[in-house]
């Protein structure tokens, strides 16, 4: 009887080891759906970011930075 008995508890915690594993590890349809999924990233049109005036300033980390469109029509970014 008292072996019973362990064999039930062993059993039980067993299962139960299991079932709190299992919502913690994702399931293996999810992990491929998340490797299938393209990385996105932003795009802002140039004229958008700039303005009528061709320039911005960017504050980064503290300091202020000025992106600003050439008379060619490249951007220059300078502190």
């Amino acid at each position: 009887m008292i072996l019973k008995i362990m064999i039930i508890s062993i059993i039980f915690i067993i299962n139960k080891f299991n079932v709190v594993n299992n919502m913690t590890k994702p399931l293996v349809a999810d992990s491929i759906e998340i490797i299938k999924q393209p990385i996105k990233t932003d795009v802002i049109e140039s004229q958008q970011l700039l303005g009528p005036t061709g320039k911005v300033e960017i504050q980064h980390r503290g300091e202020i930075y000025q992106l600003r469109q050439t008379r060619t029509g490249k951007l220059i970014l300078t502190k």
